[in-house]
Protein backbone atom coordinates (compact mmCIF):
# COMPACT_ATOMS: atom_id res chain seq x y z
CA UNK A 1 0.00 0.00 0.00
CA UNK A 2 1.31 3.38 -1.53
CA UNK A 3 0.10 7.24 -1.21
CA UNK A 4 -0.63 8.14 -4.97
CA UNK A 5 0.64 11.31 -5.92
CA UNK A 6 -0.77 13.64 -8.31
CA UNK A 7 -2.24 13.57 -10.80
CA UNK A 8 -3.31 9.82 -10.28
CA UNK A 9 -6.93 9.31 -11.24
CA UNK A 10 -8.18 7.99 -8.26
CA UNK A 11 -7.47 11.59 -6.69
CA UNK A 12 -10.81 12.68 -8.85
CA UNK A 13 -12.89 10.24 -8.75
CA UNK A 14 -15.81 10.29 -6.90
CA UNK A 15 -15.93 7.18 -4.46
CA UNK A 16 -18.69 4.65 -3.57
CA UNK A 17 -20.27 3.71 -0.14
CA UNK A 18 -17.63 0.77 2.03
CA UNK A 19 -19.15 -2.45 1.46
CA UNK A 20 -18.13 -4.30 4.57
CA UNK A 21 -18.30 -7.60 3.63
CA UNK A 22 -15.58 -7.56 0.99
CA UNK A 23 -12.06 -6.21 2.41
CA UNK A 24 -9.51 -4.07 -0.09
CA UNK A 25 -7.77 -6.16 -2.19
CA UNK A 26 -4.88 -8.70 -0.23
CA UNK A 27 -6.91 -8.38 3.08
CA UNK A 28 -8.76 -11.26 4.18
CA UNK A 29 -10.47 -9.13 6.91
CA UNK A 30 -10.22 -4.98 7.55
CA UNK A 31 -8.72 -5.29 10.58
CA UNK A 32 -5.39 -5.41 9.60
CA UNK A 33 -6.41 -3.24 6.65
CA UNK A 34 -7.14 -0.59 9.52
CA UNK A 35 -4.12 -1.15 11.17
CA UNK A 36 -1.51 -1.21 7.42
CA UNK A 37 -3.70 1.82 6.42
CA UNK A 38 -3.10 3.95 10.02
CA UNK A 39 0.51 3.05 9.79
CA UNK A 40 0.57 4.34 6.23
CA UNK A 41 -0.87 7.72 7.37
CA UNK A 42 1.60 8.21 10.62
CA UNK A 43 4.41 7.17 8.48
CA UNK A 44 3.59 9.76 6.08
CA UNK A 45 3.63 12.47 8.81
CA UNK A 46 -0.21 12.88 8.32
CA UNK A 47 -3.25 13.57 9.96
CA UNK A 48 -5.71 12.37 7.65
CA UNK A 49 -5.47 9.99 4.36
CA UNK A 50 -8.76 9.32 2.04
CA UNK A 51 -8.80 5.77 0.36
CA UNK A 52 -8.65 7.76 -3.28
CA UNK A 53 -5.16 8.85 -1.93
CA UNK A 54 -4.22 4.91 -1.77
CA UNK A 55 -6.08 3.91 -5.30
CA UNK A 56 -9.31 2.84 -3.71
CA UNK A 57 -12.53 4.71 -4.76
CA UNK A 58 -14.93 3.50 -1.63
CA UNK A 59 -15.86 6.17 1.19
CA UNK A 60 -13.13 5.63 4.15
CA UNK A 61 -10.69 8.11 5.39
CA UNK A 62 -8.31 8.21 8.37
CA UNK A 63 -8.25 10.96 10.47
CA UNK A 64 -6.25 11.53 14.02
CA UNK A 65 -3.85 13.87 15.84
CA UNK A 66 -2.48 14.36 19.51
CA UNK A 67 -3.79 18.02 18.85
CA UNK A 68 -7.61 16.90 18.35
CA UNK A 69 -10.37 16.74 20.48
CA UNK A 70 -12.37 14.09 19.16
CA UNK A 71 -9.64 12.17 17.05
CA UNK A 72 -6.61 12.26 19.21
CA UNK A 73 -5.86 8.19 18.26
CA UNK A 74 -5.96 8.07 14.50
CA UNK A 75 -9.11 6.27 13.54
CA UNK A 76 -10.62 5.22 10.34
CA UNK A 77 -14.42 6.51 9.19
CA UNK A 78 -16.53 5.10 6.22
CA UNK A 79 -19.00 6.62 4.73
CA UNK A 80 -18.21 9.69 6.36
CA UNK A 81 -20.40 12.94 5.87
CA UNK A 82 -20.85 15.97 7.49
CA UNK A 83 -24.53 16.94 8.44
CA UNK A 84 -24.18 20.74 9.94
CA UNK A 85 -21.54 23.04 8.91
CA UNK A 86 -20.98 26.83 10.09
CA UNK A 87 -21.41 29.56 7.79
CA UNK A 88 -18.47 30.72 9.89
CA UNK A 89 -15.10 30.17 7.17
CA UNK A 90 -11.73 30.21 8.15
CA UNK A 91 -8.97 30.52 6.01
CA UNK A 92 -5.93 28.56 6.50
CA UNK A 93 -2.82 26.84 4.97
CA UNK A 94 -2.93 23.46 4.32
CA UNK A 95 -0.92 20.94 2.82
CA UNK A 96 -1.79 17.08 1.08
CA UNK A 97 0.44 13.62 1.20
CA UNK A 98 -0.59 13.25 -2.72
CA UNK A 99 0.73 16.92 -3.25
CA UNK A 100 4.43 17.05 -1.14
CA UNK A 101 5.69 20.13 -0.43
CA UNK A 102 2.56 22.08 -1.76
CA UNK A 103 0.68 24.32 0.34
CA UNK A 104 -2.71 26.15 -0.23
CA UNK A 105 -4.74 28.53 1.20
CA UNK A 106 -8.53 27.46 1.89
CA UNK A 107 -11.77 28.71 3.23
CA UNK A 108 -12.90 26.11 5.36
CA UNK A 109 -16.08 25.76 7.76
CA UNK A 110 -14.90 26.89 11.11
CA UNK A 111 -17.16 24.31 13.07
CA UNK A 112 -18.85 21.38 11.70
CA UNK A 113 -21.43 17.93 12.68
CA UNK A 114 -20.46 15.17 11.48
CA UNK A 115 -21.90 11.82 11.29
CA UNK A 116 -19.83 8.44 10.06
CA UNK A 117 -20.07 4.47 10.54
CA UNK A 118 -17.48 2.14 12.35
CA UNK A 119 -15.80 -1.19 11.36
CA UNK A 120 -18.83 -2.48 12.84
CA UNK A 121 -21.34 -0.68 10.99
CA UNK A 122 -22.53 1.76 13.75
CA UNK A 123 -23.35 5.14 13.04
CA UNK A 124 -21.09 7.59 14.88
CA UNK A 125 -21.18 11.14 15.32
CA UNK A 126 -19.17 14.62 16.85
CA UNK A 127 -19.22 17.95 16.79
CA UNK A 128 -15.36 19.33 15.39
CA UNK A 129 -13.90 22.32 15.45
CA UNK A 130 -10.84 24.84 14.30
CA UNK A 131 -7.75 22.03 12.51
CA UNK A 132 -9.72 18.88 13.05
CA UNK A 133 -13.30 20.39 11.57
CA UNK A 134 -10.51 21.20 8.44
CA UNK A 135 -9.14 18.01 8.08
CA UNK A 136 -12.19 16.26 8.05
CA UNK A 137 -13.44 18.18 5.28
CA UNK A 138 -10.32 18.15 3.41
CA UNK A 139 -10.77 14.25 3.52
CA UNK A 140 -14.39 14.27 2.34
CA UNK A 141 -13.63 16.53 -0.38
CA UNK A 142 -11.18 13.64 -1.59
CA UNK A 143 -14.13 11.10 -1.58
CA UNK A 144 -15.92 13.30 -3.72
CA UNK A 145 -13.02 13.48 -5.97
CA UNK A 146 -11.84 17.56 -5.29
CA UNK A 147 -8.64 18.04 -4.14
CA UNK A 148 -7.15 20.73 -2.12
CA UNK A 149 -5.75 22.82 -5.33
CA UNK A 150 -9.57 22.49 -7.14
CA UNK A 151 -10.45 24.37 -3.40
CA UNK A 152 -8.20 27.26 -3.21
CA UNK A 153 -9.32 27.82 -7.19
CA UNK A 154 -13.07 27.32 -6.41
CA UNK A 155 -12.44 30.07 -2.88
CA UNK A 156 -10.27 32.28 -6.14
CA UNK A 157 -6.92 31.76 -4.05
Amino acid sequence: MIIKLFPYPTLRQISTPVNFFMPPAGYNDWSQFEKDYIHLMIRGRGIGLAANQIGITQRFFSIGHESFDEFKKPAILYNAKVTKASDELEIDEEGCLSFPGVVYNVYRSKEVEVEWQNMKGDTLGAKLSGLEARCFQHELDHLNGITFDLKAEENNL
